[in-house]
């Protein structure tokens, strides 16, 4: 019966979804996601010393370390990032005044990469795991202990990892928004390309 239902979920994973497979193993790779995992949050009173207190928000996200550095546990931090839901970033924007082709105008931009503190990652169609398009926000990244999370993947949840090329291009779109570099004067245009 365990490989009727293996032999299943891997058909149903090569035919309605080639951005990610599920996995249950304690393994950690860059694009992996993962749920409801406990961020320590300190306020800026915290760090001048004001207040002792630290917050913790539960939240999922995506691993932005390289593979090689989480295989070879070369690294004693992991980085990761929120993963937002579509619906989420369209109501964030909503409340700013934009109208819906405003928003759609950005989601495009995001979309095609023209947005570098923004990145896109496509739905997942794996049960029980669907998760919808989502938004990164390449500005918000955490540091989380090598350690803490290894326990947490320990835990043996069924998650998503992104598959090759997908986490590649997530890398790529992390160094890119870092790498940035923002010059006194630029080229004029050749030609007004209007709103587009």
């Amino acid at each position: 019966m365990s490989d009727a239902i293996d032999a299943l979920e891997t058909e149903q994973e090569s035919e309605e979804n080639h951005w990610y497979k599920l996995i249950d193993d304690n393994s950690l790779e860059q694009g992996d996601v993962l749920e409801n995992i406990s961020i320590a949050m300190p306020s800026p009173e915290f760090y001048i010393g004001k207040s002792k207190r630290v917050g913790m928000k539960a939240t999922n996200v995506i691993i932005l370390t390289q593979t090689c550095d989480l295989a070879n546990a070369k690294t004693p931090w992991v980085y990761v990032t929120p993963v937002r839901s579509i619906e989420v970033f369209k109501k964030q924007y909503a409340s700013q005044e934009q109208s819906e082709e405003q928003i759609n105008k950005h989601l495009e931009n995001i979309r095609r990469g023209n947005m570098p503190k923004y990145h896109m990652i496509n739905q997942c169609n794996l049960e029980p795991l669907r998760l919808d398009i989502s938004i990164l926000d390449l500005r918000e990244v955490y540091s989380l202990p090598f350690k803490y999370v290894k326990e947490f993947a320990n835990q043996g949840e069924r998650r998503r990892r992104m598959l090759s090329p997908y986490k590649e291009h997530l890398g790529q779109a992390y160094a890119r928004f870092f790498m940035r570099i923002g010059l006194p004067g630029d080229i004029p245009p050749f030609f007004d390309l209007g709103d587009s």
